[in-house]
């Protein structure tokens, strides 16, 4: 079956991710730090009993509608899902195709190690990480679990009319710093001080990007030609990063016509209220329902229940 939407791109599926930052201002200790604020979604698992009483006669009609508790081995065949075939965990030798369902995310554990030969881990390392899951079915009516690590949430800040900021790596890692103490004290007790094992601390702000003539999803007062892009650990750090920049805060490199500027100034937020699945799909171009494809080689199996987290038969 071709596949309507073909994900080929270097970041991997299993640990998608926006581009490399570029552009300076990322965390001390590389630039894949990140902290962490969020609580993992729990969902209720249903167990299903099964009937002592043996299979129903032939007779039987096993479409009509039943309870739970009369589910029967003779029910359970006719609604189970086809085994997997042996391909589907030559995961170096196969893509894996699926049509996705349904989208969440989930706070987590970074991985340790990038599936992709050679790659990074992208996004933050240290702390809980934002995690992406689609549900889908392959090729062949399996039901899928994909966990997508490394795409890091982020919002838009612009300059004010005829501001501009030092683009340089070294003035944007101040600015990456200020942003960091004043998140880091905006969230109190909520960020999670946990390390990896490392020494590492996580990190609130990854980086800081000056963007040129960014164009918005609605469009822009095209006053607003310059922009600095924040990186955050965790989606949720987004609505006090907002506030931090609509109260006023003093950046070092700002200047205008008349030369340097040094007192406190108000940034205008863009798409912060931008919820980050929806801001995944927008970015790598994923339509609801689609086909979907991760290439052989970038992409590890769950093999454990406990690890799997879900009753798919496939997880990624």
């Amino acid at each position: 079956m071709s596949t309507a939407a073909k994900r080929n791109q270097d970041e991997v599926l299993d640990e998608d991710s926006p581009k490399r930052l570029r552009g300076g201002g990322y965390g001390g200790g590389g630039d894949d730090e990140g902290g962490e604020l969020y609580d993992d979604d729990l969902y209720d698992e249903m167990m299903l009993e099964e009937q002592q009483d043996g299979p129903p006669p032939p007779d039987e009609d096993i479409n009509e509608d039943v309870a739970f508790g009369d589910i029967t081995d003779a029910h359970r065949a006719k609604w189970s899902r086809p085994a997997v075939p042996p391909s589907v965990w030559k995961t170096n030798d196969n893509d894996l195709n699926l049509q996705w369902l349904d989208i969440d995310m989930i706070g987590g554990s970074a991985l340790a190690k990038n599936p992709k030969a050679g790659k990074k881990i992208l996004g933050a390392s240290v702390g809980t990480v934002p995690i992406i899951r689609l549900y889908g079915v392959n090729e062949t009516g399996n039901s899928v679990a994909v966990f997508i690590h490394g795409f890091t949430s982020y919002a838009y800040f612009a300059l004010p009319r005829g501001y501009d900021i030092d683009n340089s790596n070294d003035n944007l890692g101040q600015v990456r710093q200020i942003l960091e103490d004043s998140l880091v004290a905006k969230l109190g007790n909520q960020f999670n001080k946990n390390s990896n094992g490392s020494g590492e601390e996580p990190k609130a702000c990854l980086g800081v990007q000056r963007i040129d003539n960014k164009q918005s999803i609605m469009g822009y007062d095209p006053s607003h030609t310059k922009f600095l892009k924040v990186y955050v650990g965790m989606p949720g750090m987004i609505p006090k990063l907002k506030t931090i920049m609509e109260d006023g805060i003093t950046f070092p490199g700002v200047s205008n016509a008349n030369g340097p500027v040094r007192e406190s100034m108000i940034f205008c937020p863009f798409e912060c209220n931008v919820p980050y699945v929806l801001r995944y799909m927008i970015d790598q171009d994923i339509t609801g329902a689609s086909w979907l494809s991760l290439p052989k080689g970038t992409y590890k199996l769950r093999q454990s229940e406990n690890e799997k987290g879900t009753h798919c038969q496939v997880c990624k």
